[in-house]
């Protein structure tokens, strides 16, 4: 395993998923920028490249090189800090951004609103076409766009992550009022199909989730030997002394000559079990390991072809359920259980 700051166990198991989970979803993300910034950066020492072309006629679509690992931005140019303002919906700071409607995305109220919906996660990226690349921040929309009296304008609040684009916001604001300027230098860009608030209650439920609290804890976070696989625990209402399962009803009726009882504690039972499974029911061998196993652990998986090992056809025609002879302890096998 690679190093980890957690001991072996579920929060560790816990941990790696969280981080797994936020890696699926944020590595095209992160990969569309790199590439987005080193087009910037091609493109600030006056060579020619896709994003140039892009940029000079006024925004549009972005492809990354790499289209295997990442996803496309909406380029939005001729960016302006309008206002800081504060968000009626999480009482926080947003950013109210005015920019153009890139050609071909439409005009008119509603246009927009189909691209920039609530969520959506964006970047700003502030002195774009200088020296200086500066920074990428990072937001979430708040609240849909605002037409504005330049039909070829629109209006954006934004959440960001980040407190120090209102900083920069203020600064920029000061510039736009002293020298009269418009902010062309900045442009921000749509992650195309990435809805923040889709992936965040994942995130959040793992890490409130307690460790201790997770069933079978035990077999999520064991890590196997190299010979011995981990051991598995019978069920626990089955580890009752007077507990047997009836498979008796499995059996086909010409060889039901007693009851067949299998008690989980015993291996001499359980393998008796198989044995008569394999050869007298109406299980074929790879069906009978397969049911005795799920009836002997707390955790099993059967895998297989659909219609093969499901045993939707046998378990149909059963007159009755799985009985046990413990204490009100029933198996029921329903077909429709084990159809897929």
């Amino acid at each position: 395993e690679a190093p980890h700051h957690l001991p072996p166990g579920m929060a560790r198991q816990r941990d790696l998923l969280f981080r797994l989970l936020r890696e699926d979803f944020l590595s095209p993300v992160r990969s569309a920028v790199a590439s987005l910034m080193q087009d910037l950066k091609d493109h600030s020492s006056e060579q020619a490249t896709s994003l140039s072309r892009l940029l000079k006629r006024g925004g549009g679509r972005y492809r990354a090189d790499d289209q295997k690992n990442a996803v496309d931005l909406n380029i939005y140019t001729n960016v302006a800090v309008q206002k800081l303002g504060l968000s009626p919906f999480r009482h926080e700071l947003v950013l109210h951004l005015e920019f153009r409607t890139p050609p071909g995305f439409g005009v008119g109220r509603g246009a927009m609103r189909k691209r920039l919906t609530r969520g959506s996660l964006v970047g700003l990226l502030s002195q774009a076409g200088t020296d200086s690349l500066g920074q990428i921040f990072l937001g979430i929309v708040s609240e849909e766009p605002m037409s504005t009296s330049d039909k070829d304008r629109e209006v954006l609040v934004i959440s960001f992550f980040d407190s120090a684009v209102y900083l920069q916001a203020i600064r920029q604001l000061s510039a736009q009022h002293t020298s009269n300027a418009h902010g062309q230098s900045m442009i921000f860009f749509e992650v195309q199909g990435f809805i923040l608030d889709t992936l965040r209650p994942f995130l959040e439920s793992l890490q409130r989730l307690e460790p201790s609290g997770i069933p079978f804890a035990k077999y999520l976070s064991a890590v196997p030997g190299p010979t011995a696989p981990t051991k598995i625990d019978p069920p626990l209402f089955a580890r009752h002394p007077n507990f047997k399962y009836d498979l008796t009803p499995l059996l086909r009726e010409d060889e039901r000559a007693g009851r067949l009882l299998l008690d989980v504690l015993d291996a001499d039972s359980t393998a008796d079990a198989r044995a008569l499974l394999s050869t007298s029911s109406k299980l074929d061998p790879s069906q009978a390991e397969a049911m005795v196993d799920c009836l002997t652990r707390e955790v099993a998986i059967v895998e297989g072809c659909a219609g093969r090992l499901t045993c939707s056809v046998p378990l149909a025609d059963l007159p009755c359920p799985l009985q046990t002879t413990g204490d009100r302890q029933e198996l029921v096998c329903a077909s429709s259980l084990f159809e897929t």
